[in-house]
């Protein structure tokens, strides 16, 4: 019983959130003078790829991994 909660204990840690990534409502998106996409994140901007600008759009719930 022990090795089981020990072997989940570190499947959470290794799978969960890092305090580097964001979560929230995507609250604008835009495009950068050089053509770097950009969603803000609860008022954050950050810059995604084409793939995930295209995919969230205003009210979206989204995590930004980095």
């Amino acid at each position: 019983m022990r090795k089981l909660v020990l072997v989940l204990g570190l499947g959470l840690a290794i799978f969960s959130c890092t305090p580097d990534d964001q979560c929230g409502d995507v609250t604008d998106w835009g495009v950068g003078d050089n053509g770097e996409l950009y969603l803000w994140v609860d008022g954050d901007r950050h810059e995604v790829n084409a793939g995930t600008w295209y995919e969230y759009n205003i009210g979206d719930y989204v995590c930004i991994e980095y």
